[in-house]
């Protein structure tokens, strides 16, 4: 098993976005998530005693999202538009497998699937996808 502790931020500034974007096609956000996850580990190359397996990856993972308008560079009226800050749960599953070791720490390359727990906004609450390379001691 393990406990992850990871940070998200998609990196938008102002400036990033156009005036014609924002009119057209509703307002952007920058989005930073915390996340805590608690996650089992299925080890598939001792079970079967095969080095080609990758292992199973299966847990929860708590997000704190805060999500802050990006206002384009000309000036537009944000009226209603405001900063928006949520909780959510996601289900975590995905596959890793170690590509080498080195004095005796694993480089592991992992795939993960995060599906959110709670769909009753489903633009809010999509699933997301991410590779993650990390170290093994």
């Amino acid at each position: 098993w393990e406990l992850g502790f990871g940070y998200l931020n998609d990196g938008l500034e102002k400036g990033d976005v156009k005036a014609e974007d924002e009119i057209g096609k509703g307002f952007y956000y920058n989005s930073t998530d915390y996340m805590i996850s608690p996650r089992f580990i299925i080890n598939f190359k001792k079970i079967f005693d095969n080095n080609y397996l990758p292992n199973i990856v299966v847990g929860i993972s708590y997000h704190i999202i805060n999500s802050e308008v990006i206002p384009p560079i000309a000036p537009i009226t944000l009226g209603v538009i405001k900063d928006k800050n949520n909780e959510r749960f996601y289900f975590d599953m995905g596959l890793e497998n170690k590509i080498v070791e080195v004095i005796g720490i694993d480089l592991i390359l992992r795939y993960l699937s995060l599906i959110p727990l709670d769909s009753n906004n489903f633009l809010d609450n999509q699933v997301k996808h991410s590779f993650v390379l990390s170290f093994n001691f």
